[in-house]
């Protein structure tokens, strides 16, 4: 049965071109890698739009490795969601956590401070 809704996230504002148009020219060296990773763990897919709310956070997202404060907007996908009553990253707290550990992984890799910071803003939810 398809159950289209939408669902929000908050990324920082710069990732629009790659993450509406698959644009990956103003990345840096491995983030078109941990983007790709982190909208895969978060089952988005199709993003249609993304809010004019752009504003500054020096924390990150718990969906988001440490390092990444800055500018950020919302973004908006389009999201067949099945019979599913929440949103397909809490159904599985286990495989969530695994995969922050794997992002969290890939930023000591490129030298990102605090990547452990990721966990605990999950887990102020």
């Amino acid at each position: 049965m398809t159950n289209l809704q939408t669902v929000e996230h908050d990324f920082p504002i710069y990732w629009n071109t790659y993450i509406m148009y698959g644009d990956s020219s103003g990345l840096e060296d491995g983030e078109q890698e941990i983007i790709d990773e982190i909208l895969k763990e978060l089952e988005l897919t199709n993003c249609v739009d993304i809010k004019d709310n752009q504003y500054f956070r020096w924390d990150t997202p718990y969906h988001m490795p440490s390092g990444y404060g800055g500018d950020y907007a919302t973004y908006v996908f389009l999201e067949d969601l099945g019979d599913l009553e929440r949103p397909a990253y809490k159904s599985d707290l286990v495989g969530h956590v695994t995969k922050l550990q794997e992002i969290s992984n890939k930023c000591v890799q490129l030298e990102i401070p605090n990547p452990d910071r990721a966990y605990d803003d999950y887990y102020r939810m």
